[in-house]
């Protein structure tokens, strides 16, 4: 089983529906970039949170990443569907 006590940071994104254009996608990345500029970003960061802007590519690379890495565990851990 693999050594999961680094492997499984918090993650929030702000996701779309499917089939949403590339060019709303990219106007909504943007604005999210733009909010946690300042005052918005120093409180997130007061609370314990990190907050750490990317791209929509890098966030379905993680969310990708995330799934394999559970059915990994799942598959490690004998766990069956009920």
């Amino acid at each position: 089983m693999p050594d999961i006590r680094r492997q499984l940071p918090i993650l929030k994104g702000l996701l779309a529906p499917v089939n949403t254009p590339a060019d709303i996608v990219a106007t909504l990345n943007a604005a999210v970039h733009q909010a946690l500029q300042g005052d918005i970003q120093a409180k997130l960061a007061s609370s314990g949170m990190e907050p750490a802007p990317s791209t929509p590519e890098a966030l379905k690379a993680t969310i990708a990443a995330d799934i394999a890495l559970h059915a990994e565990l799942v598959k490690a851990a004998s766990i069956q569907p009920q």
